[in-house]
């Protein structure tokens, strides 16, 4: 099974970065959307993705928000 993916996160350096959105997308056409909240507020990934810092705030905690993921991928 095959899985495309497009994330959007806080840093351009993968050890640092956290995601902030991600929408997962099997071959099946079954798809999810990730939101999560992060620690490391970028004002450079804001301009870039479009998503203010007060949306974020709004979103699951990263503990709820990973879960879900980990819920649904559990499904396959």
């Amino acid at each position: 099974m095959k899985c495309f993916f497009d994330i959007e996160t806080n840093s351009k350096e993968i050890y640092e970065a956290e995601i902030i959105e991600a929408y997962f997308l099997l071959e099946s056409g079954e798809e999810y959307f990730f939101k999560s909240q992060i620690d490391n507020w970028s004002f450079e990934a804001q301009e870039i993705h479009k998503i203010e810092q007060e949306a974020m705030l709004r979103y699951p905690t990263k503990k709820e928000a990973y879960r879900s993921l980990l819920k649904w991928i559990a499904q396959f």
